[in-house]
């Protein structure tokens, strides 16, 4: 091989490297951009963690659609805006698992300015009553740079992103959760 040819893959390799680099680290720039510190997305941050067996009612509000599902003591889910009609097992399911553990790759402390967020006036409003205690969950709006929404669990001055199918199953009206295989 010619020295003109090892000196092109030397400069072929060397480009490709700070092509890399230059990637990356724009990559890390822009996620501090977004957020305004270091981002690890290493990471992932619990921002809520239940006993799905205790979970007893979730409401959820998103617009002019509000939603109650209780659970009642022989563990069927029942819609309380739909008197007499249960929810399906499979629809609620969801609800469950995603409840037990909420976890974010991203969590913004200290926050003091809510409608940066849209947390001002959230978007989605879900409260969760366990046999111990209520959580309130409020989401806000959607970071498009990332494709994910802005949430808070509670204390309101730390902020968490999720992902977007998560947060449209706050968006099922009550009909969509009705169990139509139920005994027939």
């Amino acid at each position: 091989m010619s020295s003109k040819s090892v000196y092109g893959l030397i400069l072929m390799g060397l480009a490709v490297i700070l092509l890399a680099g230059a990637y990356f680290g724009m990559s890390a720039w822009n996620r501090e951009q977004v957020f305004g510190h270091p981002v690890d997305t290493s990471k992932e941050y619990s921002a809520l963690q239940l006993d799905d067996t205790k979970i007893r009612e979730i409401r959820y509000t998103y617009g002019d659609l509000q939603v109650t599902l209780e659970k009642g003591n022989d563990g069927e889910w029942r819609i309380q805006e739909l008197p007499g009609e249960k929810a399906d097992p499979l629809k609620i399911n969801p609800f469950l698992f995603r409840l037990k553990n909420l976890e974010s790759e991203h969590k913004i402390e200290g926050v003091s300015d809510l409608s940066e967020y849209g947390l001002d006036a959230p978007t989605h409003e879900v409260v969760v009553k366990t046999d111990e205690e209520t959580c309130e969950i409020h989401i806000g709006d959607k970071n498009d740079m990332i494709g994910k929404y802005y949430y808070s669990v509670g204390v309101l001055n730390t902020v968490y992103t999720m992902e977007p199918f998560v947060c449209e199953l706050f968006e099922q009206s009550a009909e969509d959760l009705v169990d139509r295989n139920g005994d027939e």
